[in-house]
This record gives structure tokens, C-alpha cells and sequence, in this order.
């Protein structure tokens, strides 16, 4: 779709794929997405790749599994996870309301 430019890369090395599991994120500060949720929120993975925006200005969260990767993009009303907030407990739920209340600002 090329709404947020980039590529995606495999999960590469030792590590097992699909990454399944909990990680906590290190998110952006004062990103709306994440607003009333812990300081790092643990949420629930199932993947085996993992995108490379253009530029790092679309990169609102990062995790870790053998590399720090890109978890979370946003580019203007657009947003991305890597991760299942449906799966991700009351830091998914949160999230989830967050993105519905989300006014546009």
C-alpha cells in the first residue's frame, strides 16, 4: 500500500520464527496511541517480520527480539503494530480505546 514508506525485513539468526510472546515496547512520549497505559506496556507478538520506515520520524514504539525493531508506526491519521492489542490485556484494551476516542489532533 505504501502508506507509511519503508521495507520489511525477516527476523534473521538464532532466533526463533515466528517470534510468539510477550515484549514490553518503549514507546514515544506523548503519543496519543498510548496515552493512560503503563510506562512500558507489554504486549503480545506473533510474527516473523518486521518493517524499516524511510524515515524514524514514523516510528512511535520499538521492542526487542535478538534486534531493536519497529513495533508501532504512525504517519498522520495512519497507524501500525507489529503486535495483537486484542491479545495485549488492559494495555491493549487501552490502546484500542485510545485509538477510537482519538479526536484527529
Amino acid at each position: 500500500l505504501n502508506l507509511i514508506p519503508g521495507t520489511v525485513r525477516r527476523f534473521e539468526g538464532v532466533m526463533k520464527i515466528p517470534h510468539m510472546g510477550w515484549n514490553d515496547l518503549d514507546c514515544q512520549s506523548g503519543e496519543p496511541l498510548f496515552y493512560n497505559m503503563s510506562s512500558r506496556p507489554f504486549t503480545y507478538f506473533v510474527h516473523s517480520y518486521y518493517c524499516i520506515p524511510d524515515s524514524s520520524d514514523d516510528i512511535i514504539a520499538t521492542s526487542r527480539y535478538g534486534i531493536d525493531f519497529c513495533a508501532a508506526v504512525r504517519k498522520n491519521n495512519i497507524w501500525g503494530v507489529q503486535f495483537h492489542p486484542e491479545k495485549s490485556h488492559q494495555d491493549g484494551l487501552q490502546m484500542l480505546l485510545n485509538f477510537s476516542n482519538w479526536n484527529g489532533k
